[in-house]
């Protein structure tokens, strides 16, 4: 019987690999019409009006979007079955994430369109990575749960000799 922390790892790295994917460009997203779309609506009132207050206020309402990386880390940090590192895992991510925000932020605005294209494929990449690597954790943990002998802690990694 496969554990919840394993099934809750595999379902935070299905979850990665979807939003690299999406990221990527590599299959198509259901398209919502402008007028339909209430972010676009309401962003656009505080972009349009040119000030930086407002797009400071944008950037603040966009952290209340549902967000597929905040939601995979989530399950990732369920999937931990522990009440330190699970809050911990969180922590690390936004402590990990304002940083990489605040430069990513800065550094397009004097990057071209081309290189921001090109920035953001190899961002979705590395998402894509990430969710591999948790999927194969969460097939260690199923395989370390159906089984009394603890195994290695990576499935691609060589077995180490006593």
């Amino acid at each position: 019987m496969i554990s919840i922390q394993a099934a809750f790892a595999i379902l935070a790295g299905l979850l990665l690999v979807i939003q690299g994917m999406l990221a990527a460009a590599w299959f198509r997203k259901k398209v919502i019409e402008r007028g339909s779309c209430l972010t676009a609506t309401v962003f656009g009132k505080f972009l349009k009006g040119g000030s930086r207050v407002g797009v400071f206020i944008a950037g603040i309402l966009t952290g209340f979007l549902p967000c597929g990386l905040v939601y995979s880390f989530l399950a990732l940090a369920t999937s931990s079955a522990s009440i330190w590192k699970g809050p911990l895992l969180m922590t690390a991510f936004g402590m990990r994430t304002v940083p990489v925000m605040l430069v990513t932020g800065a550094g397009f605005t004097v990057a071209s369109l081309k290189m921001r294209q090109k920035l953001m494929k190899a961002a979705a990449v590395c998402v894509l990575i990430s969710g591999v690597r948790t999927i194969a954790r969460g097939m260690v943990f199923a395989a370390n749960s159906s089984t009394e002998k603890p195994q290695e802690a990576c499935l691609f990694c060589e077995a180490k000799q006593p």
